[in-house]
């Protein structure tokens, strides 16, 4: 739950920056994001959120959506990230790297495990910080992340997430979200489609985030396709 300072996600826009603290309010800032995560545990009960690690996250309505709130160390900032993503990607991706046995596992696995489909923010907050009342923050927190989490059900779609996906893959060097892009297509039964997207990552050497042994994720998703697809390839 905890940022320390500037290790903002690449595809984030840069927000405000507060003044600096003073070693005794950053150790004070350390002490508070503690106690939050534990005000949000005993908040977030009955509300449909679960809380893993200070994170909050749900399935809704065929979505996993995560809600992160990161209480800055250098500063004052409070940032709240939000994001969604179909149940059906990681899946898809699991069968991919030969993974399945972890759809057996908690939900809390598509946050936290190593092997899950990474997606960009869908939407940043910045919260009024300043406070050390843990209680009054992780009520902002949950009201922040209800309010988010009902606005990102209008017109949520598939389609509308791989457009987005795609906007914030374009726009950075690593190339973070290869396995989001592809599963999206497959899932919308678009496997020529990934499967072409897999063959340029290959040319350029991109190898989607994963490692599976000496087989990289593009190797494993071109694999899968061509058993998928075996007429065309």
């Amino acid at each position: 739950m905890e940022q320390d300072d500037g290790h903002y996600a690449e595809d984030v826009p840069a927000l405000k920056r507060a003044k600096p603290l003073s070693r005794m309010e950053q150790k004070n800032r350390r002490a508070l994001s503690k106690a939050v995560a534990v005000e949000l545990r005993a908040r977030a009960k009955g509300s449909g959120w679960k809380i893993a690690q200070g994170w909050l996250f749900r399935e809704d309505d065929g979505w996993f959506v995560e809600a992160c709130p990161l209480i800055h160390l250098a500063d004052s900032t409070l940032r709240f990230e939000m994001r969604a993503k179909p149940m059906s990607l990681d899946p898809v991706f699991w069968e991919i790297a030969g993974t399945q046995g972890n759809e057996k596992m908690p939900l809390s696995f598509r946050l936290f495990g190593a092997w899950t489909v990474s997606i960009p923010a869908a939407k940043v907050v910045q919260m009024d910080g300043g406070s050390l009342d843990a209680a009054r923050v992780a009520e902002e927190i949950l009201q922040v992340a209800q309010r988010e989490l009902e606005e990102s059900r209008v017109n949520r779609s598939i389609e509308g997430f791989l457009e987005d996906v795609q906007q914030h893959h374009s726009r950075l060097s690593s190339r973070p979200y290869l396995p989001a892009i592809v599963c999206s297509l497959i899932v919308l039964g678009r496997r020529d489609d990934a499967r072409a997207i897999c063959v340029a990552a290959h040319v350029k050497q991109e190898i989607g985030g994963f490692l599976g042994g000496a087989r990289t994720f593009v190797d494993l998703a071109i694999a899968w396709l061509d058993r998928e697809l075996p007429t065309k390839h």
